[in-house]
This record gives C-alpha cells, sequence and structure tokens, in this order.
C-alpha cells in the first residue's frame, strides 16, 4: 500500500513520501517482473484511513473527508478478483473528492469552532 503522499505531498513530508514512492516504483518493477507470469501487481493509494488511532491523533480534523476502511477492503477485494487481469503497474487512488492543485490543503475544520491545525502534519 502506498498513500497520497506519492501524488500530493507536503512539505515536512519528505521522508514519509519518499518511502511512498519508493512503493509505487516497486509496484511498476514487479509488475514488469511479473507480466508474462499471469500475476498483476497494484498498488492502492488511501489518503487518511479512518481509524479510532486516527481520530485520537487528529480529534479536530474532518472525518468525513477520511477514507473508510471498508472502501479500501473493496478495492483490495475487486483486485484480488479474476475482473482486473489487465491491471497491473496501476497505482488506484481510494479517497473522497478530487485531487487538489499541489500545496493546497482541504480546510480543517473542528467539529466544536473555528478550524484549527491538526497536531500532525497530514497530506489531504
Amino acid at each position: 500500500m502506498a498513500a497520497r503522499t506519492v501524488v500530493v505531498a507536503a512539505a515536512g513530508m519528505g521522508g514519509y513520501a519518499a518511502s511512498k514512492m519508493a512503493v509505487h516504483k516497486l509496484t511498476e518493477s514487479l509488475a514488469a517482473e511479473l507480466a508474462g507470469k499471469d500475476i498483476t501487481v497494484n498498488a492502492i493509494l488511501p489518503c487518511i484511513i479512518d481509524t479510532p488511532t486516527n481520530r485520537k491523533d487528529m480529534p479536530d480534523a474532518d472525518f468525513s473527508a477520511w477514507v473508510q476502511p471498508a472502501a479500501i477492503a473493496d478495492v483490495i477485494h475487486f483486485l484480488a478478483s479474476p475482473a482486473p487481469r489487465g491491471i497491473s503497474g496501476a497505482l488506484i487512488p481510494v479517497f473522497r473528492g478530487g485531487l487538489r492543485p499541489s500545496g493546497q490543503r482541504s480546510p480543517r475544520r473542528s467539529r466544536t469552532g473555528p478550524p484549527r491545525p491538526c497536531r500532525r502534519r497530514c497530506t489531504w
């Protein structure tokens, strides 16, 4: 699994973005190596996943913009089925809404007041 950071990286996320870009290139390389063996290799790119830990770490974030674990499971289920046999080396985004131009972030909305930044750097 890679992350949306492969497509849109934010300031202060260099190491994280580099590690996720490595997953991207590994996906491409393995897809090329295994092309003749009826094996597909793809990566999914979720935004922030809606988990109890992420909600605790970013309590003022807009949870409605996060991807649900079930949405990721649906994509994995599809990729594991025979249907996408012609898809290999792909990076598949799994997040709500479209990409914003580089450098722009979606607004962070507090559930109880005006926008406040989350406590750790976010890539959305």
